[in-house]
C-alpha cells in the first residue's frame, strides 16, 4: 500500500476531540492538559480504491494509532482490510472488523492496544462489522456473581431473515 495516498477517517477522531474540548470548557480550564501518553485509534482508507460489495466499505482500510508525539503506528499490517475499531472500557483491548485476505468474509477480531495478540472472535456468520463492547453482566444464577464481557456487532448471517422475513438479517 502506498502510504502517501492514505486518507484518514476523521469522523472517528472528531467526536472524541469535540467531547474532550467540551469537557475542558465544562471544567473551566483555560488550556488543555499535557498529553497523558494515550493514543487515538482510528481507521485509514486508501484514496481511489474500490468499495467492497459485501458491506460497502473501501478495500484496503487499516487501523492506526496516533501517539501524542505525532507518530503513526499501523496496528493491522497483515490484514487485507480492517476497520471499526472499538477500544475496551479499560483501554487494554480493541475490537475491530477485518479481512485477512480480500476473498475472506469480514470477521470480528480482538487485539491488544499495541496491535499484538490478535484473536478471531466470529467465524461462519457471514460478513460481520461494527463491533462494540457492552458492559459486563452476569448470567450465573442464583447469586449472579460471575461477570462476563459481552460484545455486539452487525452480521449478514447466511440463511437468516430479518424480523419481517423479507430480507437478510443485518444484525444479531
Amino acid at each position: 500500500m502506498n502510504t502517501t495516498k492514505i486518507r484518514t477517517h476523521w469522523k472517528c477522531i472528531i467526536p472524541t476531540v469535540v467531547f474532550f474540548m467540551g469537557a475542558i470548557g465544562a471544567m473551566g480550564m483555560s488550556r488543555a492538559p499535557k498529553p497523558s501518553g494515550e493514543s487515538f485509534v482510528f481507521t485509514q482508507e486508501p484514496l481511489g480504491t474500490r468499495t467492497d460489495a459485501s458491506l460497502g466499505r473501501p478495500e484496503g482500510c487499516r487501523i492506526v494509532s496516533l501517539a501524542p508525539d505525532g507518530k503513526f503506528r499501523v496496528l493491522t499490517p497483515k490484514f487485507a482490510s480492517a476497520c471499526d475499531p472499538c477500544v475496551s472500557f479499560d483501554g487494554k483491548r480493541i475490537l475491530f472488523s477485518g479481512k485477512r485476505t480480500p476473498e475472506d468474509p469480514w470477521n470480528i477480531y480482538e487485539m491488544d492496544t499495541d496491535g499484538s495478540n490478535k484473536t478471531q472472535i466470529t467465524k461462519n456468520l457471514g460478513d460481520c462489522a461494527e463491533p462494540i463492547y457492552l458492559s459486563k453482566s452476569s448470567v450465573t444464577a442464583p447469586n449472579f456473581d460471575d461477570k462476563v464481557r459481552w460484545i455486539c456487532f452487525t452480521s449478514t448471517a447466511p440463511e437468516a431473515l430479518n424480523e419481517r422475513g423479507d430480507g437478510p438479517l443485518t444484525s444479531l
